[in-house]
């Protein structure tokens, strides 16, 4: 073994080198240094800092349309979270001359409003069923009730109007455009959680706002199937000051005291707590915040669901870590900043078809790397918008495909279209979820 494959030490770690050797307070804080680099991994949270955002942006259903003078207004069935000079792809619309599909610049009007230059006849305001907009240039997601927003990060609320998006430096930063109650949680898969149930837990959040709501922290258990968890966790949110009702099968066990927050970071911690819940497969992490303010930002970051009973100073991971801890759970084949219905013709995969593949046969098969249990598969087209269920062949037509043998490494693709295909090729993306 080359001696370039170990690290270097630090300099004068023996201490005295004319014959008494011992150790140096070097090598002691060299070891301790690393030692901290491998207890980190005892933090059950995937992306604690927030920093992953395979997602990036959601697709916004369009409540209503109108266009003068050439400026077309858009009203959104929930907070857009769009700014000035944002760029958006608008797409379905019922009226096709509303469409761009290669974005378009837009002027904020307000929480649910935005305008863009579209050429055309003049229209009085009219619902809309059908369209959608899609922020292309930047990470921003609208707070759908049970989805995800930052990697493994499920957002929870009692309305539809907070907008989360990476902080600018670390963590996840939250609007509420109403006076509204919203959670984040992150749910343990039971593979990473059997080993520990017996023992005790700790969690903490490092949290902060420009108003003064209250938040709390909480791990909570679930006793159903394993891995087969109810995303909805919160069946009622309840008064302001009374915890919210989790869902069947979801039980408290342990709460923190409410925190009042302030513009300079509060670290809240909940410690010494035991799974006292029979049979419980699965554990998570519940942040919930109330008494929040119209156009309150919160900033979360430095989540921490420790398997041991007291907090310990928070070690952050680095990006690649945090990136494959994230995608054995959700990945893509075309780029990780990327939403998911606008995509590019990089990373897309390829398969010859010139010698002509029949109905029901195999294009051939696609790996990657191990995800946490065989995912539930998309297939879609490598053009903008993307159409699902297809693939593109080198003639420019969508051809059906299905999966066949899918496993947490690879799946083959199927002809589906019920004809043989002789074409040069066929392309197309995927999107992979094992979530739990």
């Amino acid at each position: 073994m080359p001696l370039s494959y170990f690290p270097p030490l630090p300099e004068n770690i023996w201490g005295n080198m004319d014959g008494n050797i011992e150790l140096h307070t070097d090598l002691v804080n060299y070891i301790e240094l690393k030692s901290q680099s491998v207890s980190k991994r005892n933090n059950l949270i995937i992306n604690p800092n927030f920093k992953i955002w395979q997602r990036c942006a959601n697709q916004i259903a369009i409540a209503s349309k109108s266009r003068l003078a050439n400026t077309v207004t858009l009203e959104t069935v929930q907070a857009h979270g769009y700014t000035d000079g944002d760029e958006i792809q608008i797409t379905n619309m019922s009226d096709s001359t509303y469409d761009e599909p290669s974005n378009v610049a837009i002027s904020y009007v307000d929480s649910t409003h935005f305008s863009y230059t579209n050429i055309g006849s003049d229209e009085s305001n009219s619902s809309e069923l059908g369209g959608f907009a899609l922020l292309t240039n930047r990470c921003s997601i609208a707070g759908d009730n049970a989805e995800f927003s930052s990697d493994r990060w499920i957002t929870l609320h009692n309305s539809n109007d907070i907008v989360l998006k990476p902080n600018e430096v670390s963590g996840i930063s939250i609007t509420s455009n109403a006076t509204s109650k919203f959670a984040l949680m992150q749910i343990v898969p039971s593979k990473y959680l059997e080993q520990y149930l017996e023992g005790k837990f700790s969690a903490s959040i490092k949290v902060k706002s420009d108003n003064n709501s209250t938040v709390r922290v909480a791990i909570v258990s679930w006793n159903s199937t394993k891995d087969n968890t109810n995303k909805l966790a919160i069946s009622s949110w309840n008064t302001i000051g009374t915890n919210p009702t989790l869902a069947t099968n979801w039980t408290y066990e342990g709460i923190s005291m409410p925190y009042t927050l302030s513009d300079d970071y509060q670290t809240i911690k909940l410690e010494e707590i035991e799974i006292a819940t029979t049979n419980a497969n699965n554990i998570a992490l519940l942040i919930w915040a109330e008494s929040t303010s119209i156009g309150e930002n919160i900033v979360i970051d430095e989540a921490q669901l420790l398997t041991s009973s007291e907090i310990t100073d928070f070690i952050p991971n680095d990006y690649e870590y945090d990136l494959d801890s994230c995608r054995k759970f959700f990945m893509k084949s075309y780029q990780s900043n990327s939403p998911l219905y606008h995509i590019s013709e990089i990373g897309k995969t390829i398969f010859p078809t010139s010698y002509g593949t029949s109905d029901g046969n195999s294009f051939g098969t696609i790996h990657y790397s191990e995800m946490y249990q065989p995912p539930f598969i998309t297939l879609m087209t490598a053009n903008n918008p993307p159409t699902q269920g297809v693939w593109r062949v080198s003639t420019g037509s969508n051809i059906g495909v299905v999966t066949a043998d899918v496993s947490e490494k690879s799946f083959s693709l199927i002809n589906d279209s019920g004809f043989t295909i002789s074409t040069s090729s066929i392309s197309g993306h995927y999107v992979l979820s094992a979530e739990i």
